[in-house]
């Protein structure tokens, strides 16, 4: 297998992978990604922008969610709360059971 580029390639500076999906941040603090995951809208084959105001400087990809820290150290989550892990859903930390978020949420 050989290392390909990526079609619409940033300059990116960090990547994490998560289960079947990808997020990148580019040297400007924008999020991109594709795959399929952590949401239910979270489904492409090329990198596309994560909509969010946020200048986001760590970025993590779980199985079935997603984390991002921004410049100021506050920490925004999205993805599904649906799991066997805890009853009741609440994976997320933001109090409430929604099933999914699709963007960065605080």
């Amino acid at each position: 297998m050989e290392p390909r580029r990526l079609i619409n390639s940033k300059n990116y500076k960090t990547v994490s992978s998560g289960n079947g999906y990808t997020l990148a941040l580019d040297g400007d603090g924008n999020m991109y990604g594709w795959g399929k995951g952590p949401s239910s809208k979270f489904d492409s084959k090329i990198p596309f922008p994560i909509p969010t105001d946020l200048k986001i400087s760590k970025i993590f990809a779980g199985p079935k969610h997603a984390a991002c820290i921004d410049t100021s150290g506050d920490m925004y989550t999205w993805g599904t709360q649906k799991s066997g892990w805890f009853s009741g859903g609440g994976q997320l930390g933001h109090g409430e059971k929604e099933n999914d978020i699709d963007r960065p949420k605080y």
